[in-house]
């Protein structure tokens, strides 16, 4: 019989889910595909990423070169895969994320990753996170092809 496999909780930065969309190729929306569809996957974001992502809309679909209604409707199709979290789940760790994070921008992507952890912050701005601090705490931050690798 074969033993059920743990579901990861992945933590998706908003750098990500860009990147994904401006690049028409390449690893990241390969990667990003792949981790949104593994059944053993929780893909998780506070909700904010929602409305940071429609203030940047623009800047996508210039830098993309995809209409912006087309693009709308392929966020929209994506953000269906990621489980939003509402700030009240993760307030309570925010004051503590600020101690393994650089930039305060990355806090809430922290404090999420503090309250589901064992975890895995899914980010192209490693630098801005301890992840040798947050290695304690059973929060891991990895790029998206790192944690594709990772996929057992």
């Amino acid at each position: 019989m074969e033993e059920a496999k743990a579901i990861r909780t992945l933590i998706l930065d908003t750098n990500v889910v860009i990147s994904s969309l401006v690049k028409s190729e390449g690893i990241t929306r390969a990667s990003l595909t792949i981790l949104l569809h593994d059944e053993n996957c929780q893909v998780t974001a506070p909700a904010e990423v929602a409305e940071e992502l429609k203030n940047h809309m623009e800047e996508i679909s210039s830098r993309s070169g995809i209409a912006q209604p087309l693009l709308e409707e392929v966020l929209g199709q994506l953000m269906k895969k990621i489980d939003l979290a509402p700030a009240s789940l993760y307030e309570n760790k925010l004051d503590e994320a600020l101690r393994f994070v650089r930039d305060e921008s990355d806090a809430p992507f922290c404090a999420l990753a503090l309250t589901r952890s064992p975890s895995t912050i899914i980010t192209y701005n490693k630098k801005h996170f301890n992840s040798r601090r947050l290695l304690q705490r059973h929060v891991r931050v990895r790029t998206p092809v790192e944690a594709l690798r990772e996929l057992d």
